[in-house]
């Protein structure tokens, strides 16, 4: 009986199969019966099971017992609707339900059934203990926590007699009938529920068809535009690489790097000419330019022949070898050259200074003409340098000083010191007129250490300059009255102020002969 062997008397179990039978019968027809049957035989078992006690024979008493608190069969007989009736010629039951025991019910549930279980036990709606769990949840955390432990620690509504306890209902026939009912009644609700959501989905999946077919179509024409832009692209990466290589290629075959257009002179600069200056033997410098060359050349031959594989859609792919041969080969360039730069960047850590002072007496009527021309006693081997700048500011002196500073950098004080001396630049005094050179060379032999040349000329107020033609090239943030740029400058007199240079011959009057009439147009 529910599972359990029993021994029992002949008379009770004639007493017991009068009664199972009866509910059969009552039961025959009806939708669930054999479920109700197997949870009042599971029931009747529990019974025999608390009734024993120490005895092994079940006798008419736990029959009785069980019909007790079972319910006579005859009390629920079932109409043509299906309801249960009541036979009014039976005396009425207590229908006062026994002790509720708190469950965690998995037939009301969001996670475990801890708040519905909660809701059942009490007596109220599981929402105010989920509710009530949420609020706690804010209050870091306790919420979570004191859920999880009471998960842990209650167990769940498993079988028909548990979940009737949880609702504080006796297992009795009509209560385990009205339970497994209900449950019936829920699962046809829910394929009524299942026919409506499929009508449902079919509907949507309709609906969804078409914005699919519309997305699909969208998809494709932006699939489309990105793929021209894509060749497009590569088309501007494959020409710019093509025209990067045959410029890198260019460099290397004829040295030059910059060309110089500076009025009617053109420079042409090849920075092989400095590789013999930067290291310490041409071998070095060679070795920079081939580790040089293979690091900018490598990666984009790399871009233009991908970018020509895209365009042409070419599936055939490089050589395996020949891939990691080039990246083997672009890598070992690369540890070379930035190991030969770091070294090279040493030799520029460390600065020295050289200052050398000209005074220039004129008489105080004639102007000073600054002039700027190639020099003629230049060595005929070394490197020619232009890195000359000229500042011109007041001085209270009477007289005119040129101040000459020279610069350089080496690895040490004392290296850069060495390469101070090796800078020839020496500008000329001759009546009148402060000649410049454009230019100064270190010898062969020497070593390129960013030497440069910086000058000030000193005018006392009120003495007049003329700036030759040329003179440009040489100026640096000359401060003047007008505001001019350098390269204004050249072809007009100055004359020194307490504010700086002022135009004598300019046809732009100076702010300081109109600004009271500037002032007076202000508000």
């Amino acid at each position: 009986m529910g599972g359990y062997a029993f021994v029992i008397e002949e008379d009770a179990y004639q007493r017991l199969k009068t009664y199972t039978d009866s509910v059969k019968r009552n039961l025959a027809g009806s939708q669930g019966a054999d479920e109700i049957m197997a949870d009042i035989e599971v029931r009747i078992a529990e019974i025999f099971r608390e009734n024993k006690g120490g005895r092994e024979v079940v006798n008419n008493e736990d029959v009785t017992a069980v019909i007790t608190r079972m319910g006579e069969p005859e009390v629920y007989v079932q109409d043509d609707s299906g309801a249960s009736a009541s036979n009014t010629t039976q005396p009425e039951r207590d229908e006062a339900g026994g002790p509720r025991r708190l469950y965690r019910n998995p037939d009301n549930k969001i996670l475990g059934g801890v708040c519905g279980g909660l809701g059942a036990y009490a007596g109220i709606d599981p929402i105010w203990f989920r509710l009530a769990f949420a609020i706690a949840f804010l209050g870091y955390g306790t919420g979570l926590m004191l859920y999880i432990v009471l998960w842990v620690i209650i167990p769940a509504a498993k079988t028909r007699l548990q979940k009737l306890q949880m609702q504080g209902k006796r297992p009795d026939l009509k209560n385990i009938e009205h339970s497994i009912r209900s449950e019936f009644k829920g699962v046809g609700d829910n394929l009524n529920k299942m026919a409506d959501e499929k009508k449902l989905r079919e509907g949507v999946n309709r609906v969804g068809g078409v914005v699919n077919e519309v997305l699909t179509r969208l998809f494709v024409a932006i699939g489309k535009i990105l793929e021209v832009a894509l060749k497009v692209f590569a088309g501007i990466v494959a020409v710019g690489s093509l025209v990067f290589l045959v410029f890198v290629v260019f460099m290397l075959v004829s040295g030059i790097h910059s060309i110089e257009i500076s009025g009617s002179e053109v420079d042409v600069h090849d920075f092989r000419s400095y590789m013999a200056y930067l290291f310490e033997s041409p071998g070095m410098g060679r070795i920079f330019q081939l580790f040089a060359f293979l690091f900018l050349a490598i990666p984009a031959l790399a871009l233009l022949a991908n970018s020509i594989r895209y365009l042409a859609n070419i599936q055939v792919k490089p050589s395996k070898w020949f891939t990691v041969a080039g990246l083997a080969i672009w890598l070992l360039a690369t540890v070379g050259l930035s190991y030969m730069a770091i070294d090279l960047a040493l030799n520029f850590t460390k600065s020295a200074t050289g200052k050398s002072e000209t005074v220039i007496v004129l008489p105080e009527q004639t102007p000073l003409y600054l002039r700027v021309q190639s020099p003629e006693n230049l060595p005929k081997e070394g490197l020619t340098l232009r890195d000359i700048n000229l500042d011109l500011r007041e001085t209270r002196d009477s007289v005119f000083v040129l101040k000459v500073y020279r610069e350089s950098m080496g690895r040490t004080e004392s290296d850069a010191e060495m390469h101070l001396k090796e800078i020839v630049y020496k500008p000329e005094v001759s009546d009148s007129v402060l000649i410049f050179p454009d230019r100064f060379m270190i010898p062969a032999g020497a070593r390129f250490r960013s030497q440069s040349v910086n000058m000030e000329l000193r005018i006392p107020q009120g003495r007049k300059i003329y700036i030759e033609e040329g003179m440009g090239r040489l100026l640096s943030g000359v401060i003047n009255v007008q505001n001019m740029f350098d390269s204004e400058m050249p072809g007009r007199f100055w004359i020194m102020t307490d504010k700086g240079l002022s135009c004598e011959n300019c046809p732009i009057p100076a702010p300081s002969e109109n600004s009271d009439t500037v002032t007076s147009k202000l508000p």
